[in-house]
């Protein structure tokens, strides 16, 4: 099945409807994207914490909660993401379907468009701002989240990898935000913050679920209302996608920490970003490289050679970048580096069989229909589309991955360079 959205904009709010009837649920979520920026990265990461502490309405987390198990326990979501250049603040709620329950005597879809309006437009204050309780308690949270990546060899090394690979650009910032900004943020400058992104910064609405696009519309009226009453003038654009180039030489970065089990990344360009027609065929050489447990780097660096504890890697598809992955004994990096440097190789030369590229192909269209499964997934597929310029569809990236052959593996090879080699011992 192949869930396809509607989409039309409400006043300057992107509205995207899925109908369907393959959930038992509704799924509305709220994207606000934000630019990446070392000056609000952590206020925007803190934000939709704050906002799920609690509305005007429901100012405490057990009068929230209350309400949510009288919806029939709604999940109320909230996290931020990264897509090249942007910062995405993301905020829903996924609700009971009510055609599987008892008569309701309302409409539970509405109800949860209202409480996401409330979260949204309505949250709890104090003396005008937010509360500092509220700020002081979730700031404590996020500054454990941060810290915890240190803790994470893995995680650190991927971070620190993208650090030296994107050295000055906006996407070297972590996710979350940095652990140094929170102590000068407070109830009052991150009220400020809210206001200035609710009015300017581009907002998506999206809903999902058993609903006919024009009736789904109908329901998220109170959202949409509130919403558009904030916004005077054009919400704010600019471009998420921004290709890293190659570079003229590859960067060595060595690292030490207390640590049983070192890590080697390598962070390579493919000047080939996410809306690229040769995305697909990227995909499928990723896939080939170190995606799967029958890939080259897992096979021969991991298995045969008996250098890594893993190995794999990962694209990072708004910035054109290539991501390799690996623990190694720390005695054995400049053999781990050979044999990494070598399966780039192979790949180039071609030397791979049609079973490896067939049965690749037919992991990444599992993978890409397994997302059609999670209403979550299916919304960040679309609204990566949006954010790209992209018009590929999921049943057309099915096809497209399904036609990538092997001249257009060694033609994706060629364009894969290494920009970074990151050793942390």
């Amino acid at each position: 099945m192949n869930e396809e959205f509607v989409s039309t904009k409400i006043g300057d709010i992107g509205l995207h409807l899925c109908s369907t009837p393959k959930f038992k649920t509704n799924l509305i979520m709220l994207c606000l994207a934000q630019e990446l920026n070392p000056c609000h990265v952590t206020k925007h990461a803190l934000l939709p914490m704050v906002l799920k502490r609690g509305t005007k309405k429901f100012p405490t987390n057990l009068l929230l909660n209350h309400h949510l198990d009288e919806l029939y326990g709604a999940d109320l979501f909230n996290y931020v993401v990264k897509m090249g250049n942007a910062q995405l603040l993301i905020l829903g709620v996924e609700i009971c379907n009510e055609q599987y329950l008892p008569e309701t005597g309302s409409s539970l879809c509405n109800a949860g468009a209202k409480l996401l309006s409330e979260l949204l437009t309505q949250p709890a204050l104090e003396e005008g701002y937010f509360k500092k309780t509220y700020v002081s308690g979730e700031k404590k949270i996020l500054a454990q989240r941060i810290k915890s990546l240190l803790d994470d060899k893995g995680q650190y090394a991927k971070q620190r990898t993208i650090e030296e690979l994107c050295a000055n650009d906006p996407y070297a910032l972590f996710s979350i935000g940095r652990a140094a900004d929170l102590p000068l943020i407070d109830e009052v400058n991150l009220y400020k913050y809210y206001h200035d992104i609710l009015r300017n910064c581009p907002l998506d609405l999206y809903f999902i679920g058993n609903l006919p696009p024009n009736k789904a519309a109908k329901e998220l009226e109170p959202l949409l209302q509130n919403l558009a009453s904030y916004s005077l003038r054009q919400r704010r654009s600019f471009a998420t996608t921004d290709l890293k180039q190659p570079a003229e030489q590859v960067n060595y970065v060595n690292e030490s920490q207390k640590l049983q089990q070192a890590k080697l990344n390598l962070g390579c360009t493919t000047s080939i970003a996410y809306a690229d027609p040769n995305y697909p065929a990227l995909m499928v050489y990723n896939g080939l490289l170190g995606s799967f447990p029958h890939s080259k780097l897992f096979q021969n660096v991991r298995e045969k050679a008996s250098l890594a504890y893993y190995a794999s890697s990962s694209l990072e598809s708004h910035k054109g970048l290539l991501l390799i992955h690996t623990g190694i004994d720390p005695k054995q990096y400049d053999e781990a580096l050979k044999i990494i440097q070598e399966q780039l190789q192979l790949l180039k030369a071609g030397s791979f069989t049609k079973e490896e590229l067939d049965q690749t192909k037919q992991c990444l269209i599992n993978r890409v229909q397994e997302q059609q499964d999670d209403t979550k997934d299916l919304a960040l597929f679309h609204y990566a589309q949006l954010l790209s310029g992209s018009q590929r569809t999921k049943s057309l990236l099915l096809q497209e991955l399904a036609s990538v052959t092997p001249a257009d593996i060694t033609r994706i090879a060629e364009r894969v360079q290494i920009n970074t080699v990151y050793f942390l011992s």
